[in-house]
């Protein structure tokens, strides 16, 4: 029969060579316990590295996550005296009866494991002693025969260096609970909610059985799975007097309840954060990491996050993130990196506070804080109108959110409406490279390339910077002009006691107090945000608080930044594989999260307005032109500006005949301003009727068809053509074109009266080299005899410094 049993399963179960090896392994085991020759000189070191935990913890010193080696296992040490006598006693019923007698190998167990194996056929017993399952946490190893003897032989050598108290202690410091947690403090207080000695009869038996299958025992999947092995296990003890039957009825009716999930608490996006930011690998991090994280205010901002969120998920939104500042210090008080790190639909381990996305229109508020530092004002007028701007990639024409246009518009109106045409005209005014050095400044250091790869656009929210950056570079403006780094990490408690202070990135003012409060000012004014998102907006609040928000290309980022005296709070809002939105805007997707948080941040509390600096003054000013008021203008302001920032008296309205008061607009505004009937009641009538005056008629011949109409489509009517000095005047010539439905006509192009090239064809391009003013645009049909069957015309805008004409 054990010939059959041998060819059958040749791999299985062999006893007579098993004891053989058994007996082979004790020999050898006591020889080299006298030499000390097998195992780890230090296995509590050795577990140490393996399960080496780095806990980062909040300012208050609240574990918020912790990091460890082995498969992100959770650890924490523990003394044997620490320990509830009811868990000694249980862990050494259910593990190794014998412990106390044993030299680290149980022969009998050994004995009664191989006969029950070979006549299972398989492994249902492995005989391994406590003293064992240490060597085998020491040195993990493929499971193997060998493997078993070399670890009896380890186990014979530890027990001669270790006393049975340390061995004990080792085993319940590191033995697996289910869930990743390793040691019975760990799992005590990640399943029950307490400390291993504070552990009764029952919690104790409920522990002791999980490291015999921790996988399929594991708490976390079911908490019923392991009751009954508790039980088998309370009734053993009875049977070994380990405890009495008031004990063993106690413990037997007492449920075993969970306590609360404590993953809420962390914040595993910031543990990967501060990971990178000390660049250490886990073995060598310290043992605790101090953060500037608020506990609570974590957890509340995760709440939030998944609540506003939540409703944006029919529209396409996957995710969000979310930083908090405090001002003064520049400490991180909360960080989210997604809704849910484990989300692997919604790659929900990437973190978004750190993600690199395009910000949108909040790059405007570092435009005009510039602009306010080179003298122009919240009262320097802005044109808000279609304009086509000439870069080294070809013709580019920003439009507004919306469609909409108010023509001359205040500073202070453009950037508390966020219009684009007016930020873009200031950064073309400022320079992209002033603008782009400022962005430098305030740490923006992810815009690695070049002003000119950027262009105008910068404005606008191209190039790419993280959410951390950005909130941290918003709130340069709360603190006056100076920008102070983002700090997460305090100090660090290295493995050896030491506790070493990190060191903190110095500050450097970036702007005057002056501008930093006039763009404080604005972003805090409902009365600013009104031309493009009406009144009682989600960023009304009752008291001070300057906010922006911004949505990039195709709604695939949403931003909202918003500072008080005390905090700044940044929200993202998008997806991470840049997937669009439905439709969702920062001012409708983050701005609403944004609300709440600074209702959380302040509650009731009062809140101090923005310290208005010295060195500003209330100047009375015209609202249409911005200039200076005079006694024609018919509706003064107020602003506070410097006195550099004070304007010349305002000449736009004037005395006109015999005694009205008319508007002499600009030339740019002109036409503006007679298609708007409430300013073309105020300006002249040769002013008036030269802009809205009608295409003159054409009277056509006979022959000419319906179809021979003809529309000029470029360049628009009315448009603002902006020169660019830094460029060749070859590279500043717009092609004029237009819609004509007949190709057997011919276009001849006039501009102000002078031809500009040859008779084209209806679909061709005619060059027409810019120069500064305005100018009539037109084009004229021509038939194969020579007539104009019909005509169109528009005026156009051209604005810079004169060029010399390019060369043939």
């Amino acid at each position: 029969m054990a010939t059959d049993l041998r060819i059958t399963h040749p791999r299985r179960w062999q006893p007579g060579r098993w004891l053989a090896g058994c007996c082979a392994v004790v020999l050898a085991g006591w020889w080299l316990l006298r030499a000390g020759l097998l195992g780890p000189s230090d296995p509590r070191a050795e577990l140490l590295q393996r399960f080496a935990v780095t806990r980062i913890v909040d300012r208050d010193g609240r574990t918020l996550q912790a990091l460890t080696q082995e498969h992100h296992a959770r650890h924490r040490p523990v003394a044997l005296a620490a320990v509830s006598p009811h868990l000694v006693n249980a862990t050494l019923v259910a593990e190794d009866r014998w412990f106390f007698s044993h030299v680290g190998v149980n022969p009998l167990a050994i004995a009664r494991a191989t006969l029950q194996n070979a006549s299972h056929l398989r492994v249902i017993s492995g005989a391994s002693t406590l003293t064992q399952q240490v060597c085998k946490w020491v040195q993990p190893r493929p499971r193997t025969w060998w493997t078993k003897i070399s670890e009896a032989g380890e186990a014979l050598s530890l027990e001669g260096r270790l006393s049975k108290p340390e061995i004990l202690e080792l085993y319940l410091e590191f033995a697996p609970y289910g869930g990743l947690h390793r040691g019975v403090e760990q799992a005590a207080q990640a399943w029950l909610g307490k400390t291993a000695a504070a552990l009764t009869l029952a919690e104790s038996a409920w522990l002791a059985v999980l490291p015999r299958s921790p996988a399929r025992l594991d708490p976390g999947r079911n908490t019923q799975t392991a009751l009954p092995s508790q039980k088998r296990l309370l009734r053993k003890m009875r049977e070994l007097n380990l405890c009495d039957d008031a004990q063993l009825a106690v413990a037997l009716a007492q449920p075993i309840a969970l306590a609360p999930d404590p993953s809420r608490l962390r914040a595993p996006h910031l543990a990967d954060l501060v990971q990178a930011k000390l660049q250490q690998p886990l073995h060598d991090l310290p043992i605790a990491i101090h953060t500037t994280i608020d506990g609570a205010l974590q957890r509340d901002v995760q709440a939030l996050t998944h609540a506003h969120l939540d409703r944006l998920r029919s529209r396409g939104v996957g995710n969000g993130a979310v930083v908090v500042l405090d001002n003064g210090s520049g400490q991180v008080l909360a960080l989210v990196g997604s809704l849910d790190y484990g989300d692997v639909v919604h790659q929900g381990a990437n973190n978004g506070a750190l993600a690199r996305r395009q910000p949108g229109s909040t790059i405007k508020a570092f435009t005009y804080a510039r602009a306010f530092e080179a003298d122009y004002s919240p009262t320097t007028v802005l044109a808000d109108l279609p304009a086509q701007y000439h870069t080294p990639h070809g013709t580019w024409t920003p439009g507004n959110y919306g469609g909409r246009y108010l023509g001359p518009v205040r500073a202070r109106l453009a950037l508390g409406s966020s219009l684009n045409l007016p930020a873009v005209q200031l950064a073309d005014k400022i320079g992209t490279s002033a603008l782009l050095a400022d962005l430098h400044a305030v740490g923006l250091a992810t815009l690695t390339r070049s002003a000119a790869h950027y262009g105008l656009g910068l404005t606008l929210g191209d190039g790419e910077v993280s959410l951390l950056d950005l909130t941290a570079a918003f709130s340069t403006f709360a603190r006056g002009g100076v920008f102070v780094p983002a700090i997460v990490v305090t100090t660090v408690q290295q493995r050896c006691g030491d506790v070493v202070q990190l060191p903190v990135a110095r500050s450097h003012r970036v702007y005057s107090p002056q501008s930093a409060w006039q763009v404080l000012d604005i972003l805090s004014d409902p009365a600013a945000r009104e031309p493009a998102f009406g009144r009682d907006s989600v960023l009304e609040f009752p008291f001070a608080v300057a906010a922006k928000t911004g949505t990039s290309k195709g709604f695939r980022d949403n931003w909202a930044l918003a500072s008080t005296t005390r905090y700044t709070v940044g929200v993202w809002v998008g997806n991470f594989d840049g997937s669009p939105m439905r439709e969702v805007s920062g001012i409708t997707g983050a701005a609403p999260l944004v609300r709440d948080i600074v209702w959380r941040l302040h509650g009731s509390q009062a809140v101090a307005p923005f310290v208005r600096p010295d060195g500003l003054h209330r100047q009375q000013l015209c609202a249409l032109s911005g200039l200076a008021v005079t006694a024609l203008c018919p509706q003064p302001i107020s602003e506070l500006l410097r006195p550099a920032q004070v304007p010349a008296a305002c000449d736009w309205h004037r005395r006109g005949d015999p005694a009205a008061v008319v508007l002499e607009l600009p030339p740019q505004y002109r036409r503006w301003g007679g298609q708007t009937p409430q300013i073309a009641a105020q300006m002249p009538h040769h002013d008036h009727q030269s802009m809205v005056e009608a295409t003159p008629a054409v009277r056509p011949p006979a022959t000419v068809q319906p179809s021979a109409t003809l529309r000029i489509v470029q360049p628009l009517d009315g448009a603002r053509l902006v020169l660019d000095p830094r460029l060749p005047a070859q590279q500043q010539q717009v092609g004029l074109r237009a819609r004509l439905a007949d190709a057997r006509l011919r276009l001849r192009w006039t501009v102000d009266r002078l031809p500009v090239g040859d008779l084209a064809l209806p679909e061709a391009a005619v060059l027409w080299p810019l120069t500064p003013g305005e100018h009539v645009v037109r084009a004229q049909a021509i038939d194969d005899s020579g007539r104009t069957v019909a005509a169109d015309r528009i005026v156009v805008v051209v604005q810079g410094p004169r060029l010399a004409p390019p060369q043939p």
